[in-house]
């Protein structure tokens, strides 16, 4: 591995899209990834206990559960003490309360979706900024802090599907990152619509 790895934060990592990126992530070189979980420890059965049993040197799963102001302050500062920074935030953990229209949609669905889907990737930009901006000052340009966002979060081009709370809240999503690109100009930060997924 080389003096400086490539640091990586995903959450939602247990399963779906989260553990897709874990996989890719350990398979490249100088590459350590940090695998964000609900609950610690791992069932050593599930792919993603298999996944760090076989990468030990590389993937550490850390409790970051989206929203959570310790989980995400508590992990921040174990990163920070084992590597001092952070080059690749990947906010992946998600929920979608339902297929509910709009006259249908209640508080609850609404709080829901926007806490997690909009509020956790803001708090783990938040409690990560300054070891993405000491990846920058290391580095220049290999900061990065990647959203998983959806269609279902256009405007423009919305989507016939009743995702109320869920699209909502990605177009919320989608404006952070903007907001991010405007006020942190030394992170790349982007949304990325991965397309329909056959998660369990």
């Amino acid at each position: 591995m080389s003096a400086q790895p490539t640091i990586c934060v995903v959450t939602g990592a247990a399963r779906g899209i989260g553990l897709a990126f874990a996989q890719l992530l350990v398979a490249r070189p100088d590459t350590i990834v940090y695998a964000g979980v609900r609950s610690l420890p791992l069932a050593p059965s599930r792919e993603l206990g298999v996944l760090a049993t076989g990468h030990p040197e590389v993937l550490f799963p850390i409790k970051i559960t989206s929203g959570d102001e310790a989980d995400n302050a508590a992990a921040a500062a174990t990163i920070k003490a084992r590597h001092g920074m952070v080059h690749v935030g990947i906010a992946n953990a998600g929920v979608s309360s339902g297929l509910t229209p709009v006259l249908q949609t209640t508080a609850a669905q609404m709080t829901t979706d926007f806490y997690i889907n909009s509020y956790g990737p803001l708090l783990l930009l938040q409690r990560c900024s300054e070891l993405l901006l000491a990846a920058h000052a290391a580095s220049p340009g290999s900061a990065k802090f990647v959203a998983v966002s959806s269609v279902l979060g256009q405007i423009t081009e919305a989507s016939n599907f009743s995702w109320t709370a869920y699209g909502a809240s990605k177009a919320a999503l989608n404006v952070l990152v903007k907001k991010i690109n405007i006020e942190m100009p030394q992170v790349t930060a982007f949304p990325l619509h991965p397309g329909t997924v056959g998660t369990e």
